[in-house]
C-alpha cells in the first residue's frame, strides 16, 4: 500500500490490475493408454469463450473432445489441424 510522507493513504489505480504473465499457447500430443490425445495449454479467455472454442475445434477435427481445468483435450493426433485452425482465429501457438 502506498503512503505519503504525511502518512495519508493513497489508493492504487483500479485500472492497474495485476496481469498474469503471458504464456504462449502450446499444443501437445499425449499417449493415453492405446490412443493419442491432443492437448492445448495456456489458452486465455473466459469459460464461455473456451467452451465455444472447444465446440468449434471438435467440429473442425470431426472428433470428440473436452474442456478440463482450462485445458482443451481433443481425441486423436490432430496437432497440424488445430494449429491451422487457431492461426485462422488469430491465436499464435508454439
Amino acid at each position: 500500500m502506498p503512503f505519503t510522507i504525511a502518512g495519508d493513504w493513497i489508493p492504487e489505480d483500479s485500472q492497474k490490475e495485476k496481469q498474469l504473465p503471458k504464456r504462449p499457447v502450446k499444443i501437445r500430443k499425449e499417449k493415453r493408454r492405446q490412443s493419442w490425445v491432443t492437448v492445448i495449454l495456456n489458452l486465455r479467455g473466459s469459460a464461455e469463450e473456451l467452451k465455444e472454442l472447444t465446440k468449434d475445434l471438435k467440429k473442425k477435427c470431426a472428433c470428440g473432445g473436452t474442456l478440463k481445468n482450462g485445458l482443451i483435450e481433443i481425441q486423436g493426433d490432430k496437432v497440424d489441424l488445430i494449429k491451422e485452425f487457431l492461426l485462422k482465429k488469430g491465436i499464435k501457438s508454439q
